[in-house]
């Protein structure tokens, strides 16, 4: 996977914070930034992770967060298969590299409540509309959620209350829709042979 082209959210925060300089770094006139430190890889990949330390100068208090950078090409419009497959793993790491942030800050401040892999919600994925690429990651851990439901009829419910909800535009192309209908049969099945269209949907499971 190549890295993205355009300036990450990520990219700016490194740009603007300078580690001989903490503290001269604010966010939205509220989050001053102690520290922004890479936790994980030490070997290039296709993703990082950042540990973000700032300081609520609202509450006065220190909050530490997360911050996953996927190395996903932005300037192409359909993720392939196997790109929603990784995608959908990178955001179980990231889930998981939480869960032990959270429960080392815990053993630091026990009065803090720990935050389960189980429990937590998706991380929010930052996306320029959220209905193409975004949108089929979206469908994915939905239909995967729902492993006794026929992939047909799943992705078109899932996909139908998504069009209804964010938009007629939900997952707007066939070529986005044959590559969801791969991930998700391949996830629950690999050696069934890969579909070359998208008629059998369209059939047993027309999308509004």
């Amino acid at each position: 996977m190549e890295p993205a082209k355009e300036r990450s959210i990520l990219d700016q925060l490194l740009n603007g914070w300078k580690p001989d300089s903490p503290g001269n770094f604010m966010l939205a006139d509220r989050f001053l930034i102690h520290e922004l430190r890479k936790i994980s890889p030490a070997e290039p990949s296709d993703h990082c992770c950042y540990q973000l330390t700032a300081r609520d100068l609202k509450t006065n208090k220190i909050k530490t967060m997360l911050i996953t950078q996927v190395g996903l090409q932005f300037t192409n419009s359909v993720l392939k298969g196997k790109e929603i497959r990784r995608a959908s793993a990178l955001m179980d790491f990231h889930k998981q590299t939480q869960h032990e942030l959270a429960m080392a800050l815990q053993a630091k401040e026990p009065e803090q409540t720990p935050i389960f892999p189980d429990t937590q919600p998706d991380p929010m994925a930052i996306s320029y509309a959220g209905i193409g690429r975004n949108a089929t990651l979206i469908a994915y851990r939905e239909a995967l959620a729902r492993p006794d439901d026929d992939t047909d009829v799943a992705l078109a419910n899932i996909i139908s209350r998504g069009r209804r909800d964010r938009g007629r535009h939900f997952v707007h192309s066939e070529a986005q829709l044959r590559e969801l209908q791969f991930a998700v049969d391949m996830a629950k099945n690999p050696i069934r042979p890969a579909r070359s269209t998208v008629e059998q949907l369209a059939a047993r499971a027309p999308i509004p």
